[in-house]
């Protein structure tokens, strides 16, 4: 659920409410109104630019996504109004299928000996429609169309790379890092402003590390759109996909 029922957010929280508790029982009392208000500033603020670079690496996901299948959607369209030989267009049909299926196992794999596997197969089947492009010239595709295949292959290749790059590359750690040490550093500074508030403060206090500690947790979710949990990357494209390629 978001990362709320993480153990560590739980964790963080208690220590907070039993820090607070702690200075309400000893009156260790002090306002200190500007320097909570700086401090949730400077939290939230980088938070904010986290949050905003995991949303454009998330969008750049879907758009890479679309521009391959739509290239191998028109490929097949572009090949299959040319009433070239079954044998011929059952191999192309084979091929471009296989992609899509490839890339989305990809790329739901942490770095592994498994994913230097699945990049490997996603490198041949892409080269596969280009061996497929030269067979069908023989088989009396013309040669416009031939070159047309090839640029649609092209900016394939440069759009998985974008996804490879968005894969291998996370937000900045110095951000993150920043946040979870002013996670944990709020629950000393601000303890005895929240004791102003007596057993409320003690709540409140666990409810607001909860609270930053989740959304923490959310963003790391975020960042990396290529799991399987409620907000990720879907590829609901595939059975759309194999229905297209029937002929």
């Amino acid at each position: 659920m978001f990362g709320l029922l993480k153990p560590y957010n739980f964790i963080l929280a208690s220590l907070s409410a039993v820090l607070t508790w702690y200075c309400v029982k000893y009156e260790l009392i002090y306002d200190m109104g500007v320097i909570a208000s700086v401090f949730f500033v400077g939290i939230f603020f980088c938070f904010g630019i986290i949050m905003n670079t995991a949303d454009e690496r998330r969008f750049q996901v879907y758009d890479e996504i679309a521009l391959i299948n739509g290239n191998l959607l028109t490929i097949w369209d572009m090949v299959l109004i040319q009433n070239l030989s079954k044998k011929e267009m059952v191999r192309l049909q084979s091929e471009l299928i296989k992609i899509q299926p490839l890339i989305s196992n990809f790329l739901r794999v942490l770095w592994d000996k498994n994913c230097e596997k699945g990049l490997h197969e996603v490198d041949i089947s892409m080269r596969g429609i280009m061996d497929v492009s030269e067979t069908l010239r023989k088989a009396g595709l013309p040669s416009p169309e031939i070159s047309r295949i090839h640029q649609f292959m092209a900016q394939n290749y440069a759009g998985f790379e974008r996804l490879l790059s968005i894969k291998e590359h996370r937000t900045p750690k110095v951000l993150r890092s920043f946040l979870q040490i002013s996670l944990v550093l709020s629950m000393f500074i601000l303890a005895p402003e929240f004791a102003n508030l007596g057993n409320f403060g003690v709540f409140l206090s666990g409810f607001v590390s909860l609270l930053l500690a989740s959304l923490i947790e959310i963003q790391n979710k975020i960042e990396y759109p290529f799991q399987d949990d409620v907000d990720d990357v879907k590829f609901e494209f595939l059975s759309r996909f194999e229905k297209r390629f029937e002929f």
